[in-house]
C-alpha cells in the first residue's frame, strides 16, 4: 500500500519526484504462475506447487481498521 496512484508510479522518473496524495492504494494480484521459483516460466517449479490452467482458484481478503 502506498499514498500514490498507480498511473503516479508509472510516470515518476524518480521516487523522491512522488508528491503522497491523500488516499491510499492498494494493489492485490488476482493470479501468479507459482511460488518458488526464479524462472519466469515455471519450469523448475514442482507440479505440487504449479496453478493449473482449467481450474478456477477463489481467494478472499478482509480489510480491518488497524488500532
Amino acid at each position: 500500500a502506498w499514498p500514490y496512484t498507480l498511473k503516479d508510479l508509472e510516470e515518476a522518473e524518480h521516487i523522491h519526484a512522488l508528491r503522497p496524495i491523500n488516499t491510499i492504494t492498494l494493489n492485490i494480484d488476482y493470479k501468479q504462475k507459482g511460488v518458488g521459483s526464479e524462472d519466469e516460466n515455471a519450469v523448475g517449479l514442482s507440479d505440487e506447487h504449479k496453478l493449473l490452467k482449467n481450474k478456477q482458484y477463489k481467494y478472499g481478503y478482509k480489510i480491518c481498521r488497524a488500532y
